[in-house]
């Protein structure tokens, strides 16, 4: 792959943009990262990704206006659609987007697709030379990308990479910190159910908390390919899945090779991207780190890390080479910031972590 010049912004086309996750990509690249220019969406059939695609582009007329929207469906659907919708905008069909996807410096897909993919032939062309950016579900597919870590090299030589889900972006920024000095490793998690809710009554919907050892097995695999010198028995993961968390909560309590005072430790974590530090006034709670911190940085227009970790008594403990941290993820973000990490990184041929500290200043984040 040839590295783009850094003076050119990088085109970028993201499919599934009116998706939960991808319009979300869309609206931030488009408000916070100069350096990226969107220049095509792939949207579905459905009207309601259609309405998160209008809403991630509101009030950003001037810089989206050249954006070319294709939907996955033939010609002759895409009149039909149209009217359906009651939009203004020019929608192609996906059989034109060949050429515009081609112009683009990298791709990221957001979409899960159950069945035959559309784009699969163009695809292997495609990734053959520039980055395709999957998501998590794609998994076991494609290699893991995890910044602040560098991907690894694929084993079909294709640039086809799977961007890590909600825990494995979490966790990564605060393992890379001591990536080098940890002997053994073991999380606790706490996240959002990741099957949809659809038990037979609300009851059961609200008071079901799971234990899926698969994911488990999932955070331990990924942990071990970010950190290869460690042996995987020296891994272990429990994840509990409950209803409706905005943050997840992870307790990560590592050895060290050597040790540490609790200054030292800190110094570490605050020279890392994406992470804050809690005043110590708040206790490790979701509830009172919403209230008392992210509300108040809502309402004073304050970009807020999504990777927080808690300084109150329990919240970093460290004792000689034994390491405890206790901080939270906020998932609407954790996920999908990564995406434009790994975009720059991959196109202009910079380190992951240095890529991360420009999505950040572009951001707005603040230590």
């Amino acid at each position: 792959m040839m590295e783009q010049s850094h003076n050119e912004p990088i085109k970028v086309a993201i499919r599934g943009a009116g998706g939960l996750l991808g319009h979300r990509l869309l609206r931030e690249i488009l408000n916070s990262q100069p350096d990226i220019d969107v220049s095509a969406v792939v949207l579905g059939t459905d009207e309601d990704s259609f309405r998160r695609f209008e809403i991630a582009r509101y009030g950003l007329d001037e810089k989206e206006k050249d954006i070319k929207i294709f939907i996955d469906t033939s010609r002759k659907n895409i009149r039909k659609l149209k009217g359906a919708w009651g939009t203004s905008f020019e929608l192609l069909p996906l059989d034109q987007s060949f050429g515009e996807l081609g112009k683009t410096d990298a791709i990221v897909d957001t979409a899960i697709l159950p069945g035959k993919d559309n784009l699969a032939d163009f695809y292997r062309t495609y990734s053959a030379k520039k980055p395709i950016i999957h998501q998590s579900g794609t998994h076991p597919l494609h290699a893991p990308i995890a910044p602040p870590f560098e991907p690894p090299g694929t084993e079909d030589g294709s640039l086809n990479y799977r961007q890590g889900n909600c825990l494995v972006s979490g966790v990564a920024p605060i393992l890379n910190a001591v990536r080098s000095k940890i002997t053994d490793i073991r999380l606790g998690l706490v996240v959002q159910r990741q099957t949809r809710l659809n038990a037979y009554t609300l009851r059961d919907n609200l008071a079901d908390t799971i234990m899926d050892p698969t994911l488990e097995e999932y955070v331990k695999e990924t942990v071990s390919g970010l950190l290869p010198s460690l042996d995987k028995d020296n891994i272990e993961a429990r994840v509990f899945q409950v209803p409706g968390l905005d943050y997840y909560l992870c307790t990560f309590e590592f050895n060290l090779s050597e040790s540490v005072s609790r200054d030292q430790f800190l110094e570490i974590l605050r020279n890392q991207p994406r992470i804050k530090f809690a005043p110590a006034s708040i206790p490790i709670s979701t509830g009172q780190l919403e209230q008392k911190l992210r509300e108040q940085c809502i309402s004073l227009n304050i970009p807020l890390q999504p990777i927080v970790c808690f300084t109150c008594p329990g919240g970093i403990e460290v004792e000689g080479q034994k390491v405890v941290v206790r901080a939270a993820f906020y998932s609407k973000l954790i996920t999908m910031i990564p995406n434009i990490d790994s975009i720059r990184a991959l196109v202009r041929g910079i380190s992951m972590e240095e890529s991360m500290k420009q999505t950040d200043e572009n951001i707005g984040y603040k230590k």
